[in-house]
Formats: structure tokens, C-alpha cells, sequence
């Protein structure tokens, strides 16, 4: 299905009968995501480079050994942003953000499909040998508050870490969100799950939302 591009002062819109894609020309970010006229995201993606501390990381002082990188989180301004449609009328986008704590960008391309799908690619530049190491290379995103149930092929049911999952088996498992919280005394990082080749989340609405990895 084809897509058209309505390119707006403040914003670059994708959309067809199936879907609707807002990105911000201010911040490279989504700010909306509308699939059958129900919204999927409501904010994202965005650079995330911090987690929650565990206690090992407390003890180590990870924050402010890797402080650059909490701070990058914060502050990435948008370098440049382009939007277009190609020949075959699939919807594209280019993000790059500055990352001035760590001297680097990030580069964001998104490719938008007709039936609502869309492939993103993320990839860091210009990074330094002398930075301390990444506590994590990810995107933050906020979705809509009722989709709370879960569904993943991957490492579970409980927790576990890439150092910490010989008891932790791939499959298919299913779960609520809240469910996934570990209600540790000292509150820090929790509910990590490794090996995950997709995840889907549904709630109360007539759709569902699913992210899988190549």
C-alpha cells in the first residue's frame, strides 16, 4: 500500500487509510503513531545510553565513571532531519542527533511501510577510544498506557542477564507488564530479559504492537 508525505512546518506526517506517522522537524522524535486510528506511541524514539544502577554498579561507581553517558541521555540535540518518499512510494527518514558530553552522534533511518510497519536502523559515529564504557546503547519510547500484557520469544520467564541466564530458557512466554518489575529492596535495574527475537504488547484496544529484531 502507498504512503504520502505531508511535510509541515513543525513535522513530517506519513500517512494512508491503514496509519498515521507524526515525527517532530524539532526534536527527530515520533510524537505520534495512529494504526486504524488507535495510537500506537506516543512519544520516541529517542538516544539511551543509562540504566538503572544495580548494586555492583553502585559499588563500582559506574554513574561517575560513566557520567558522559548519563549526561549524553539528556542532551542530544538534533543535527539534521530529513523526510521523503521513494519511487516505490515507502516512506523514509533521517535523524541525526549530537551527543556534545561524549563527542559523538547517533543516526537514526527509519524506513515506513504502507501496511504500518517500520524498520529502524540506529548506528553511533565518532566514538572516541578514551570514553569510558557504554552502560547501555538503546531508545526510549512511551506507548500507550493500556497495552499491559506481553507476549516474547526469548530468555524467561524470570529475569536474567547476559552473565545470569544458564536457568533461563528461550521460548515463547507471556506475561503482564507489572509482572516483569522485580521489587528489589534497593530499587535499580530489574526485569531484563536477554536473547529477545521479538516482543508484542496488547491491552484493551483492537490492536497490538510488536518490535522484532533481524
Amino acid at each position: 500500500m502507498k504512503i504520502n508525505l505531508l511535510e509541515k512546518e513543525d513535522a513530517f506526517i506519513f500517512q494512508n487509510k491503514e496509519m498515521e506517522l507524526t515525527f517532530s522537524r524539532a526534536s527527530g522524535a515520533i510524537t505520534s503513531y495512529q494504526f486504524h486510528g488507535f495510537e500506537l506511541i506516543k512519544q520516541g524514539f529517542v538516544p539511551n545510553f543509562r540504566r538503572a544502577p544495580t548494586d555492583n554498579d553502585v559499588g563500582n561507581r559506574l554513574y561517575k565513571r560513566t557520567k558522559s553517558w548519563f549526561d549524553a541521555t539528556l542532551n542530544h540535540p538534533l543535527k539534521v532531519m530529513k523526510g521523503w518518499i521513494d519511487s516505490s512510494m515507502t516512506g523514509h527518514v533521517m535523524v541525526t542527533w549530537r551527543l556534545p558530553d561524549v563527542g559523538a552522534e547517533e543516526v537514526a533511518n527509519y524506513i515506513i511501510h504502507g501496511d504500518g510497519s517500520v524498520r529502524l536502523v540506529t548506528e553511533l559515529m565518532n566514538v572516541i577510544d578514551t570514553l569510558p564504557e557504554m552502560p547501555r546503547f538503546g531508545l526510549n519510547l512511551r506507548i500507550h498506557p493500556s497495552f499491559d500484557r506481553v507476549e516474547y520469544y526469548g530468555r524467561g520467564p524470570w529475569e536474567n542477564y547476559q552473565d545470569r541466564c544458564s536457568a533461563s530458557f528461550i521460548g515463547k512466554y507471556q506475561s503482564t507488564v507489572d509482572s516483569l518489575y522485580t521489587p528489589y529492596i534497593r530499587p535499580q535495574e530489574n526485569g531484563y530479559h536477554t536473547d529477545v527475537r521479538w516482543l508484542s504488547l496488547q491491552g484493551d484496544l483492537p490492536v497490538a504492537i510488536r518490535f522484532e529484531a533481524d
